[in-house]
């Protein structure tokens, strides 16, 4: 995990450069925000990056937390989103109890050892109120392991890649039930999956 961070506390500038753009996933915040049924509804953003999210978010009526681990890219997403609290926390080590209405995890579950990832989930779960929403975007794969991209200008990120029946096994066992599930293919295939606390 430290390498990870270290890499994207490196790249901070350059990933707020690339991935600002508010249409990157429009359309699953739309389904994810039709579930929610109603504005007023706390999001925690888990991962949440330089603030995009956060920043959609809060202008469509929501009121939203957002953690991540990267000192660096916190930094950005305070200043993209003023008097939101954005604070430096492990997902993993979230302690919530029924407080959010809505789960938003867009690309950063995946960076997380598998052998952490039902617990993570259960979390995941006790902090959503009774029927809340989760969103989990995350790779295709199979196993997990160290990658450099060239985004990453020769440094390395951690990843774990999941089957389709893997995750919904994960997601049912931590007390989902999943709503929806959409592969996006791209030059790595993506599963998108919108879940409901049981």
């Amino acid at each position: 995990m430290n390498i990870t961070i270290d890499t994207t506390n490196k790249l901070a500038k350059s990933y707020y450069k690339r991935y600002n753009d508010s249409r990157y996933v429009k359309k699953h915040r739309k389904i994810f925000e039709k579930l929610l049924k109603g504005k007023n509804k706390k999001i925690l953003d888990v991962g949440c990056g330089h603030g995009r999210d956060i920043r959609e978010f809060t202008k469509d009526g929501y009121q939203t937390m957002g953690i991540d681990l990267s000192d660096k890219i916190i930094e950005i997403a305070k200043k993209q989103n003023p008097g939101v609290l954005i604070l430096k926390k492990d997902m993993t080590k979230i302690d919530y109890k029924e407080v959010f209405d809505g789960v938003w995890s867009c690309g950063s579950f995946y960076h997380l050892k598998k052998c952490k990832a039902l617990l993570t989930l259960i979390k995941f779960n006790k902090a959503l109120k009774q029927n809340g929403i989760l969103f989990l975007a995350i790779k295709e794969g199979k196993g997990e392991k160290f990658i450099s991209r060239d985004i990453f200008k020769g440094l390395k990120k951690f990843y774990a890649f999941y089957t389709e029946s893997e995750i919904i096994w994960l997601l049912l066992l931590s007390g989902f039930t999943v709503i929806k599930l959409q592969i996006e293919h791209k030059s790595q295939n993506w599963i998108n999956i919108w879940a409901k606390k049981k």
